[in-house]
């Protein structure tokens, strides 16, 4: 203890960081031993910058520096001193962050006369790793083992400070600046202090990208009023409306959106209502969690024993919330595929069912991308705001694979709007469906134990790159490469989109058949079924809190298996439910109160990352972290995922879907054909599933 004690309280001399308390602004004293000695006596002494003072910008980035010390405090210069942040108290919870004042650096516009003339603030962090290849020992902790806990993960955490220079100097100049000037103070303990992420209050400039985005959403949202307005018009006056004039109309496409639907039928499978909007819920609920381990939170220490906790298992576990998803369009492909192969005697035309589905989910995407390439960086800026957009992923360059749906094989390390890598898994599925599709419709029964093998062939490959990678790691939060390998690939995933198929196949043979099963036989159902959940949930719990973590041979074993045993769960769970065995789990999931938001759940899924980035890149303090305050941030993201996904759904969704109907009969009347009920739209939209 009296080690890190002893490299804490350097640390705090050293980054000049510990600027005093200030009260009155006459009473403001610059601590010269500290700021007078690195920014002086080193910046204009050491060796390196002697050299380095032949190029134009040290030299004028070495005397702004100058003159903001010997001129403090100075009102034109104060704000450069101010806006400084701090060695943060309670390091040891993990308080590791200090922002200073973003905003005020970046209004900065003053005239260093002296030396570089007109000068605006820029922003940068400086970066320390708290410890160098160190941890807490034994023995140095108290008795209930507290601090050894919190230190368990402190060998990759750094201190981060918010700095407010010239805007002439470079992080490379800084760096070497602070790098440097330790050296003759603490013989060179913070030789690994680094400067980055530099900006300025400058906007990115406008090129011809950015154009395109605001006229292409321009034209869109006077579409959308001009339609609106000849809605209204021709409905208040009793008029015949054209069905292609009203596609853009928000009162049109809103009344559909939000319309209930209470007709059932054996052609409605409505409890996957209930499961579809409870999944992405899920989703958008763990996402919250898993991006916020970026936030500056005061104390960080307690997120990472917060993962090991039994009570936030379905967080870190969640990951099988997405197969909900590929279940669901198993069984819907199925569910509608078959009873169009009755139909047409083992026929599809491909080419309307590929191009079908491609404008059902290329509009919204293609919305997205734009708005990603063109808008973005022009929302929720902050401190931390380019760390979060990452998670979106390589738009500029990368969009034209999310548009070809090919973006998990083409750049699975790096896709544009990250969350859609599995809509590149589901596209190629449902383009290789008909291969498993009118097999089974022919030969029934007969290509079961193909999709067996199929299925075991996928366990077998991801069995195997478990143990040829060394992986152990089931968590929510995986490695590239295991992303890449075992998360991405189609030919990863599939086993309980397999599941989905043979169940939709059985369902379909039993469409319009009543079951019945014993009271005995639907309790050991729904005890196996929790019993699933369980030990999907709960099973790892062991090997997390195990010194060593997972085997390799349990994290392969688990890894496969979970998602199928997932499938069947939830085959149970609509067999129960769809043939009355479901009670109040059913009347839960298949209230109408879920339809409008069933139907925004896809714009949802595209948007959702985004909110989050925006939400959290404007972060400019720190923040605390609990699962109260989480759930605060995760209801007001999910009212404006929801609130964003019903402008998307009228603007692109909705419009498209509606003309793609007129301009394309044969292709709807397939569609228009089958069982007239009215939750038939139901089951339509959820092919384009998230």
């Amino acid at each position: 203890m009296k080690k890190i004690l002893n490299l804490l309280l350097i640390t705090s001399s050293v980054l000049i960081l510990q600027v005093q308390s200030i009260a009155v602004l006459s009473n403001l004293d610059l601590p010269n031993d500290i700021l007078s000695k690195i920014l002086i006596d080193h910046v204009q002494h050491e060796p390196i910058f002697v050299a380095r003072a032949e190029f134009e910008d040290s030299k004028k980035c070495i005397l702004g520096l100058k003159e903001i010390v010997n001129r403090y405090p100075s009102m034109d210069v104060f704000p450069f001193i101010d806006a400084w942040g701090t060695i943060p108290s309670g390091l040891l919870y993990g308080h590791l962050e200090d922002f200073g004042n973003y905003d005020e650096c970046l209004d900065i516009s003053t005239n260093l006369t002296q030396s570089i003339g007109p000068t605006n603030g820029k922003y940068c962090f400086a970066s320390l790793p708290l410890l160098e290849e160190q941890t807490v020992t034994p023995d140095s902790v108290d008795g209930d083992g507290k601090i050894q806990q919190r230190f368990s993960i402190a060998e990759y955490a750094v201190i981060r400070i918010g700095i407010c220079v010239p805007d002439v100097c470079t992080s490379e100049i800084l760096t070497e600046i602070f790098q440097n000037a330790t050296v003759n103070i603490i013989n060179g303990a913070l030789k690994r202090v680094t400067v980055e992420n530099c900006v300025t209050a400058e906007s990115p400039s406008f090129n011809i990208t950015n154009y395109i985005g605001f006229v292409i959403f321009g034209i869109f949202g006077l579409l959308m009023l001009l339609s609106t307005l000849y809605d209204i018009f021709t409905d208040t006056f009793n008029k015949p409306a054209n069905k292609i004039l009203i596609a853009f109309s928000v009162v049109s496409n809103g009344r559909k959106l939000f319309k209930l639907n209470y007709a059932k039928s054996s052609n409605t499978i409505s409890c996957l209502t209930g499961i579809r909007v409870l999944s992405m819920v899920w989703v958008i609920y763990c996402h919250c969690y898993t991006a916020s381990a970026k936030m500056p939170y005061i104390n960080k220490f307690d997120y990472f024993p917060w993962t090991k906790e039994a009570s936030t298992m379905h967080v870190v576990l969640a990951t099988v919330s997405v197969d909900s998803f590929f279940f669901i369009s198993g069984l819907l492909l199925a569910w509608i595929g078959f009873f169009e192969l009755d139909k047409s005697n083992g026929k599809l035309n491909l080419f309307l069912m590929y191009f079908h589905r491609y404008m059902r989910l290329t509009p919204a995407l293609a919305a997205v991308i734009l708005y990603v390439v063109s808008i973005d960086d022009y929302i929720g800026i902050g401190p931390i705001s380019q760390e979060f957009r990452d998670i979106v992923g390589n738009c500029k360059n990368n969009w034209w694979s999310t548009l070809l749906y090919i973006q998990n094989y083409a750049n699975p390390a790096d896709v544009c709007v990250g969350q859609t890598w599995y809509l590149a898994v589901d596209t190629q599925l449902y383009v290789l469906s008909p291969l498993i599709l009118i097999p089974l419709w022919k030969h029934g029964k007969k290509v079961i134990p193909i999709m067996f093998i199929l299925a075991f062939l996928q366990v077998g490959y991801v069995i195997a790159i478990f143990y040829q990678y060394g992986f152990n790691n089931f968590l929510g939060v995986l490695g590239d490469d295991q992303l890449v390998l075992t998360y991405k690939p189609t030919h990863a995933r599939y086993s309980v989109w397999l599941v989905g198929i043979g169940f939709g196949y059985f369902m379909h043979k039993n469409r319009s058949k009543s079951i019945r099963l014993s009271r005995p036989i639907q309790v050991l159902g729904w005890c196996a079924c929790f019993a699933v959940i369980g030990a999907i949930m709960y099973g790892p719990y062991p090997t997390i809190h195990a010194d060593q973590g997972a085997t390799i041979l349990q994290a392969a074993l688990y890894e496969p298996f979970r998602r199928i045993g997932w499938g069947v769960m939830l085959a149970w769970v609509v067999f129960a439910c769809h043939f009355g065995f479901g009670g109040l789990i059913n009347s839960f999931l298949s209230h109408e109160m879920w339809q409008p938001i069933a139907r925004l759940t896809y714009s949802m899924y595209l948007v959702h990352l985004n909110i989050q980035v925006v939400n959290y890149g404007l972060t400019k303090t720190n923040v605390y972290f609990s699962d109260y305050n989480f759930i605060l941030t995760f209801w007001s993201t999910f009212g404006i995922c929801l609130s964003v996904a019903v402008v998307l759904t009228l603007a692109f969704e909705a419009p498209v879907i509606a003309i793609e109907k007129l301009l394309f009969r044969p292709l709807n009347q397939e569609i228009d054909e089958k069982p007239k009920t009215k939750s038939k739209a139901e089951l339509e939209i959820t092919q384009k599933l998230p």
